[in-house]
């Protein structure tokens, strides 16, 4: 490998790395001089020794998990065919986390079958009857993933041609499916689960045979490759081995015969095109996994202009919303208050709304411009945290209110915002005890939340989407309509423009209330009947029966719960939010699309017939492309769903803010202090609110944003104080670069932008930050810690729609559609083996044991511990299957009224928690699930105990963590 190929691997190793987060791989394929590839897997770890994030490879060593896992003989895991695992395909299912429950969708697996079956039938009908070409059956499969499709098309094809061969005898037909996938995991895993299926088709390969299957010659390649890539085509050639002509054998063919080879293999070079497409290139929001300029690629190269495309259609149905209050006692809010009140349960996914963080840290302008800089905008304007979505990039920058806006789209279980019922059943969805109870910490019943997993009594009024409520998070204002609608089958034609377009539709609100964004969801036609028509409309959204067939065509099919394609909800920015609207008055909504985003502006043209509620008016088809401007999603750069749920839970924040004060009145305002978090709130709120003069802060990879909000945003630092934003690796930091020396004070929330949503990591690396910065005396051994230790917490809960979605795939033989699955299943059904983030508020379950204090991170004194490596255990209080653990993590943080005490030193404590729903949760699957029975509840002897292992030498070089169960109960003894 030369030096230049050195140079231009490793800048595209470290541009990966600057936008991979925790739990994520970054996978290189690699070409040597003798053209052979190879494929380098780095995956990111804690580092033990100074804190942060180093990447490693993870094909120079097993991760624990995997080498300790009870593998049960009968299933995948324990099968000898695959004796050597492929690290690129065990980490691209670990991080794509739809694959698995995709394939678990039976309702989506039976659709694709019998419409790719009525279109083998109809394209192998057609061309026997037509007799006017070379007799094969082109199909392109565009994202092979497991090769279900390639494999569903080669099997019907071959299925339709015997059906009628007897019809045509002097026909003879074959069948070849072009695969292709981007991604060289993957494509690996489609060519082994075809080799899986080679009995029924034949495939391995680039350059893969075809063979003779019930007199039919059938064979599929599976080409790594995008559809879209300029050098890549259909050709016959990939399935032709016999073309190849060796050197030494060319003198044994006369003239006629080598010219006549020659011209086969240059047909074979051919660009071909294709009687069928099959693909899925769907997201939640429609279009982000590039379906528009993929099939309008495969129109314009790859098809035959008569090809029949699987899908056929989509449609995108929207229906205004309004966000409830974050206090259900709380009246619906009314414009005069709105302004003032701006969060409720939408629109806390939205931020930071600024007054709400300013007021709860204590005076922080959570924004990069100064608080009354710009007189015209309003002084909680999304758009100071660059919010704000701009027009696309080559459109006319000149864009109106009405043409231009802002909002992001969040993909989201809509049911648990939507359904009053959502839980009802047995459904809890409380993690935490309100009145847990530490080692060493005790309950106190002043100042006592009545709920912690809410976190405060106080922060009723501001807690976002709780898990624990049961009323709804967002109240629908009108009824579901379509606002777009996409033709993939009647050729190129019919594609809307690259760039885009706009279509306007009129709204009839059944309620009076406040516009705060769009939920949508989409339908997807796979065949001309009712029944071919999938939608993830959510399950409990209305009734079925009340559906305006009119407006709506999916209205009868049987719902299947699933986690791989979700509902949008369209929030929008500060130009669109709070708009009153009037029971009966129309209001006209612009959607607008690009080639992979949809989103959503109210409008104020009236020219739309009110007494036409679905009409809807193309506001421009691109036609006019200097002139038009579109709104498009933007999802924030620096602030995602799940931050803004933190930094808007007005609790979490008073918190933080009264521990640091409490910890400058006890060290002086004076005291040297450090924030090891990324954003540097702790270390604002400590300049702002507490007075301190001598802080640092350390950033990993938000130095910018920190800097430019602390110094614009706050007029940091104050006369005659030091406040300074480093980015640099921790092992690099010295004395000197510390304001005032060695830190007296250190504070963190924990976050870290890498490892958001990875809590038990987020707590861990703070472990390993402060002990590093100790250990080099750049922390005061009688430093205050805030947090001062961490709990990791853990409970075991009945989870079926979890266990469904994520559980072995295909019936009782591991078959999808009729085709074996066992190779995926051995990759994919690891969930028992490692952790998933998911933010619990969104999904159905139900606790069934009480929480368990699994190992504590203690971040004060001259020796930092961790207690772990013990079995702890818990009772059961509910019968249920004991289908997954839950763990998240309970900060405790020093302060003059906190609702817990320290009995040795008296000192009071109150507790940040991981379990609340501005927080997502770590969920690992029992494997297999236990049934806990009335007798379970009664006998002392049930019971659940963990063991875990942290920052020991035999967890490897990735692994952070270990963790062991155990589930005890009448009449088994089972361990995970």
């Amino acid at each position: 490998m030369s030096s230049s190929t050195s140079d231009d691997i490793q800048t595209t190793l470290q541009q990966a790395i600057q936008s991979a987060r925790y739990n994520e791989a970054v996978i290189l394929s690699l070409s040597d001089h003798d053209h052979t590839t190879r494929e380098i897997v780095v995956v990111p770890a804690l580092d033990r020794e100074h804190g942060g994030i180093v990447w490693r490879d993870a094909s120079s060593e097993s991760t624990s998990d995997d080498d300790n896992n009870n593998h049960d003989d009968s299933s995948p895991h324990g099968n000898d065919t695959w004796p050597q695992d492929d690290v690129g395909i065990l980490r691209h299912l670990r991080t794509k986390l739809w694959a698995i429950p995709m394939l678990n969708d039976h309702v989506r697996n039976d659709m694709y079958h019998r419409t790719v079956r009525d279109a083998c039938r109809i394209v192998v009908k057609r061309r026997m009857r037509d007799n006017d070409d070379d007799g094969v059956i082109r199909i392109l499969d565009i994202g092979s993933g497991t090769g279900l499709l390639a494999m569903m098309a080669a099997n019907h094809c071959r299925d339709a041609i015997m059906r009628v061969q007897s019809f045509y005898p002097d026909r003879t037909m074959r069948v070849q499916v072009t695969s292709c996938e981007m991604a060289s995991a993957m494509a690996r895993l489609a060519r082994m689960t075809m080799e899986e299926n080679e009995h029924l088709i034949r495939s391995n390969s680039e350059r893969s045979g075809s063979s003779i299957i019930d007199g039919v010659d059938c064979g599929i390649v599976v080409v790594e490759c995008h559809s879209t890539d300029d050098d890549f085509f259909i050709q016959d050639g990939r399935f032709e081995n016999n073309l190849e002509i060796e050197s030494n054998n060319t003198t044994a063919l006369d003239q006629e015969e080598q010219r006549l080879m020659k011209q086969q293999q240059q047909q074979a070079k051919q660009p071909k095109k294709a009687d069928i497409c099959t693909s899925e290139l769907l997201d939640s929001g429609l279009l982000g996994e590039g379906v528009l300029p993929s099939l309008r690629d495969a129109w314009e190269r790859h098809l035959k202009p008569n090809a029949l495309m699987l899908p056929r259609s989509a449609r995108v149905v929207a229906v205004l919303v309004e966000g409830c209050p974050m206090n259900e006692k709380q009246p619906v809010r009314d414009m005069d208050k709105v302004r003032n009140n701006r969060l409720n349960r939408a629109t806390s996914l939205f931020g930071p709304d600024l007054d709400s963080f300013q007021s709860a840290s204590g005076g922080v302008w959570l924004a990069t411009t100064a608080q009354y800089e710009n007189p015209t905008i309003d002084k909680s304007d999304g758009v100071l945290l660059g919010v704000q979505c701009v027009p696309h990039d080559n459109l006319d920058q000149s864009a109106t209110s009405d043409s231009g806006g802002s909002g992001i789209t969040i993909p989201m279980h809509a049911d648990a915002l939507l359904d009053d019922n959502y839980r009802d059943g047995g459904f809890t969805a409380s993690l935490a005890d309100p009145f847990q109870e530490y080692d060493g910490y005790s309950f106190v019943s002043d100042n006592a939340p009545e709920d912690r997993n809410t976190e405060s009594k106080s922060d009723a009024s501001n807690e976002n989407v709780s898990p624990s409520r049961s009323g709804r998070g967002i109240r629908p204002l009108t009824d579901p309509l379509i606002v777009l609608d996409f033709d993939f089958a009647s050729g190129l034609s019919a594609f809307p423009p690259a760039h885009g377009r706009s279509v306007s539709t009129t709204f009839i609100p059944n309620v009076s209330g406040i516009i705060d964004g769009v939920l949508f969801w989409w339908e997807l036609d796979l065949g001309d009947a009712p029944s071919d028509t999938y939608s993830t409309q959510p399950l409990g959204y209305f009734e079925r029966e009340k559906l305006d067939s009119s407006s709506l065509s999916c209205t009868s099919r049987d719902f299947q719960w699933q986690d791989h394609w979700q509902q949008g909800l369209f929030l929008f920015g500060d130009s669109d939010r709070s708009r009153m609207i009037s029971k009966g008055q129309p209001v006209h909504v612009v959607a607008s699309h690009d080639n992979t985003s949809i989103s959503f502006v109210v409008s104020d043209d009236d020219q739309t017939i009110a007494s036409r509620p679905t009409t809807r008016r193309k506001m421009n088809d691109g036609s006019d492309k200097d002139s038009q401007s579109l709104t498009r999603s933007r999802i924030n750069q620096h602030i995602s769903p799940s931050r803004a749920l933190q930094l808007n839970n007005d609790r979490r924040t008073a918190v933080l803010r009264d521990a640091i004060l409490f910890a400058l009145s006890t060290k002086g305002t004076n005291a040297p202090l450090l924030d090891l978090s990324d954003m540097s709130l702790c270390a604002m709120i400590a300049a702002v609110a507490g007075g301190a003069t001598c802080v640092t802060s350390l950033e990993s990879t938000m130095a910018t944003l920190a800097a430019t909000i602390s110094q614009i945003g706050n007029s940091l630092p104050k006369a005659g104080a030091t406040f300074q934003v480093i980015q640099a690796l921790s092992e690099n930091v010295t004395n000197e670069y510390i304001s005032g020396g060695p830190a007296e004070i250190v504070v963190a929330e924990p976050y870290y932008q890498v490892l958001e949503g990875w809590h038990i990591q987020e707590a861990l690396n703070y472990f390993y930050l402060v002990r590093s910065f100790k250990s080099r005396k750049l922390i005061s051994q009688t430093a205050i810690s805030i947090p001062s230790c961490a709990y990791v917490m853990a409970c075991v809960v009945e989870f079926q729609d979890f266990s469904n979605a994520y559980g072995k795939v295909g019936d009782d033989v591991e078959r999808v559609a009729g085709f074996g699955h066992k190779v995926v299943n051995y990759y994919g059904d690891r969930y028992h083996t490692y952790d998933l983030s998911l933010p619990l508020w969104q999904y159905r379950w139900k606790r069934l044991s009480k929480p368990l204090c699994m190992a504590r991170f203690v971040y004060e004194g001259d020796t930092l511990a961790i207690n772990d490596d013990r079995w702890v255990s818990t009772e059961f209080e509910r019968v249920g299957s004991a289908d997954a653990v839950v763990f998240w993590v309970d900060y405790l943080c020093r302060s003059a009224g906190g609702t817990h005490v320290h009995a040795p030193t008296n000192d009071r404590f109150n507790i940040i928690s991981t379990s609340s729903s501005c927080h997502r949760q770590i969920v690992r699957k029992l494997y297999p699930p236990i049934v806990l029975t009335d007798a379970d509840l009664g006998s002392r002897s049930s019971k659940f105990l963990c063991r875990s292992k942290f920052d020991c030498s035999d967890l490897g070089k990735i692994d952070d963590h270990c963790f062991s169960f155990k589930i005890v109960t009448c009449d088994n003894k089972v361990d995970d």
